[in-house]
């Protein structure tokens, strides 16, 4: 019985002190401030994109790899080619359009 009670304890001494030489990893901050998550990083991508396309004025988020774009566009074959072009970033499960069509 003490025996056992000995190696026990000898075992949590042990496992405490390697708990104590763990080191947190502190997450990677972007540009801006912002702590880097990976939905973050994939609405950075589409930005990317959608700015390398010459798109301006939308708003992009995304949330469990899904991509939310909001606001205006002129045509519906605009809003077509550009949700054809986000669904196309690697990463991109879904892409949910609220978007208002001017004509």
């Amino acid at each position: 019985m003490k025996k056992t009670k000995f190696v026990l304890a000898i075992a949590a001494a042990l496992t405490l002190s390697a708990c104590a030489d763990m080191k947190a990893t502190p997450a990677p901050i972007v540009a801006d401030g912002r702590i880097a998550t990976a939905d973050g990083m994939l609405a950075d991508a589409v930005r990317f994109e959608l700015n390398a396309m010459g798109v301006r004025g939308l708003t992009v988020t995304s949330a469990n790899s899904e991509i939310t774009l909001k606001g205006d566009v002129e045509t519906g074959r605009d809003l077509a080619r550009i949700a054809k072009a986000v669904q196309a970033v690697p990463g991109v499960r879904a892409v949910i359009p609220d978007i208002n069509v001017k004509r």
